[in-house]
């Protein structure tokens, strides 16, 4: 069985864990294509922390959609201290992405002519990289809290 494409309709958690992981897989080519509309544009400040979380933010969001979109019957699910028993499933799929997807980036970063230009950018320092990273655990922690609060029974969910 081949994975579905992102653009395969997802009706199931069991649906949601490939397309996932192809849109994982398709990140590192939406980063490029960040970097290139920052570049083309002229928006050079921070690019690769503009880039990263256009790309992560883009992959979150689509996959809210698809939380949205699924038609559970959450009533009989689990719930432990405010956390759905289908949320571990689904935040599961994401574990090491924004590692991965940082990493990748910093070698495409180092290896691209056209960043050879903004040395920063190319390669960021120690200070940058921390702010890159947490401000990807800014979006991690905001996708998270809002999956969970998709796979939450309605009575528990709260405003």
């Amino acid at each position: 069985m081949t994975a579905p494409s992102v653009a395969s309709p997802v009706t199931s958690i069991d649906d949601l864990l490939p397309a996932i992981a192809a849109r994982r897989e398709q990140a590192l080519e939406r980063y490029r294509g960040e970097i290139t509309r920052h570049l083309a544009s002229q928006q050079r400040a921070n690019m690769v922390l503009q880039s990263l979380l256009a790309t992560v933010g883009q992959i979150y969001d689509e996959t809210l959609r698809d939380l949205e979109a699924l038609d559970l019957t959450t009533t009989a699910i689990a719930v432990d201290q405010g956390r759905s028993a289908l949320t571990p499933p689904v935040l599961g799929a994401f574990q090491g992405f924004s590692a991965r997807l940082l990493e990748q980036a910093l070698n495409f970063n180092a290896a691209s002519c056209a960043l050879s230009n903004f040395a920063d950018e190319q390669q960021p320092d120690a200070e940058y990289l921390n702010e890159i990273q947490i401000e990807l655990a800014a979006a991690w922690r905001s996708f998270a809290l809002e999956a969970n609060l998709r796979l939450l029974p309605p009575g528990s969910k709260q405003a």
